[in-house]
């Protein structure tokens, strides 16, 4: 956990005072989105933006539910449908 809590530390301070979080969250989003649309693998994407422990905790399991899981879960289902699509037999 002290690992997380100084993660946590560092993405907190880097959000409102320096531009470092919306820069490296940018970055990770659209070399996400590249990878999925050069592969045609579903990427999920579960970054959490918190301002304190306990948001972060809220959103990871808490009451607001596991965002993680959810983005997973998202890209699972995305592959599951494009599984899909492929094995159905031409309509033509």
């Amino acid at each position: 956990m002290d690992g997380t809590r100084r993660w946590l530390r560092w993405a907190r301070s880097s959000g409102a005072e320096t531009p470092h979080f919306d820069f490296v969250a940018g970055e990770t989003a659209a070399a996400l989105s590249r990878a999925a649309t050069e592969t045609l693998v579903p990427v999920g994407f579960g970054l959490l933006t918190c301002d304190t422990m306990d948001e972060a905790v809220a959103r990871a399991g808490g009451a607001a539910g596991n965002k993680g899981q959810e983005a997973a879960e998202a890209a699972l289902r995305a592959a599951d449908l494009l599984m899909q699509l492929e094995l159905e037999p031409d309509s033509e």
